[in-house]
């Protein structure tokens, strides 16, 4: 070496780093399970009530009710319960505060789903998106709860009861319950947390 020096080894010191990696991760995904219930006719009236609910809070958005005269937004669930309520007891058919509720928030976020989406297309004069009505038309309609009770049969003072052929996972129980009318079948669309391997990055 230049000079005659030796230069001294170069020291480095090292810890491995381990990296823990989870044997299993937890997800929430959705279990569907077909159900018979007692009185079908109880569970198309409901159906009309979510749809009817929905498509109320559907028109305020379009035309501008849903704030007041400051130009703030308003809840506007105790409005539209009150009618859906007042035509069901009318006709005589089912009611449950919670599905009307239930479905005035999903018209709420349809609304602000839309208007982000469009304020994206600001200065385009195309691919605006619109709001829709639910249609009676159609071979799937729904109607949707934001708890699943322990008994396992939504809304069963209103609809009666049901034949459910699985078992409703322990974490469903509080959860959100989607009951689906498909093609002349019965539905219930369920959380669940299922168990999956990571994948692991060599």
């Amino acid at each position: 070496t230049m000079c005659g020096i030796i230069p001294s080894p170069l020291c480095v010191n090292y810890t491995p780093q381990i990296q823990q990696v989870p044997s299993k991760i937890n997800i929430i995904a959705t279990k569907k399970i077909r159900i018979y219930p007692q009185n079908e006719d109880k569970y198309h009236q409901m159906i009309r009530v979510y749809r009817r609910s929905y498509n109320l809070a559907i028109e305020k958005y379009k035309n501008g009710t849903y704030k007041d005269s400051n130009g703030k937004s308003i809840d506007i669930r105790p409005e539209i319960r009150s009618v859906v309520k007042a035509e069901c007891e009318l006709s005589g058919s089912v009611f449950d505060v919670n599905v009307s509720d239930e479905a005035v928030r999903s018209a709420g976020d349809t609304f602000r789903t839309i208007c982000n989406k469009n304020k994206k297309l600001k200065g385009s004069s195309t691919g605006f998106a619109q709001m829709k009505f639910k249609s009676r038309k159609g071979y799937v309609h729904t109607f949707t709860l934001a708890k699943m009770p322990k008994g396992h049969c939504p809304c069963v003072k209103s609809l009666g009861k049901i034949h459910i052929t699985e078992s409703i996972p322990d974490e469903a129980i509080g959860k959100q319950v989607r009951v689906t009318y498909d093609h002349g079948r019965w539905y219930m669309n369920v959380q669940q947390c299922r168990e999956i391997q990571p994948e692991i990055q060599g």
